[in-house]
This record gives C-alpha cells, sequence and structure tokens, in this order.
C-alpha cells in the first residue's frame, strides 16, 4: 500500500509537473507514442505503476530488474 501510494505521487508529479515543463521549454513530441519512462531495480516499480495509471502519457516502459515477489500466488 505505501509503494503504491508512492508510485502515485510520484507518477502524478511526472505527468502533472516534469513532463509539461519540459514539453514547454524544449521541442519535443508530447504524445503518447514518443513519450517513455524507465527505471531499475526498485526505480522499475513507479514507471510500471506510470505505464498502468496513465496509459494516454506513455507508450512506452523500460522496466530493468523489477522487485516483484514470485513465491506470491497469482
Amino acid at each position: 500500500l505505501i509503494a503504491t501510494s508512492a508510485c502515485s505521487v510520484y507518477a502524478d508529479f511526472i505527468v502533472n509537473t516534469v513532463k509539461p515543463f519540459i514539453d514547454g521549454k524544449f521541442r519535443t513530441r508530447p504524445g503518447r507514442e514518443d513519450t517513455g519512462i524507465m527505471g531499475a531495480s526498485l526505480g522499475a516499480l513507479s514507471p510500471q505503476y506510470a505505464m498502468y495509471e496513465y496509459p494516454d502519457v506513455f507508450g512506452k516502459a523500460g522496466l530493468f530488474s523489477p522487485p516483484h515477489d514470485s513465491s506470491a500466488e497469482v
């Protein structure tokens, strides 16, 4: 629950603060098909969350060695 909350705050910050700032200051391709987010290890959880929470913003994600619990029942 805490990780989801932290991921939510982080994704919201990226989508509503960082991305508009970057797109406003630099010549970018702001569309979904040209916007990606990446993370490694524990840092891969936030991009994964952002992809599912904001599918209209992120068209791709790089998730390198995400820490998933393989012992949990699915």
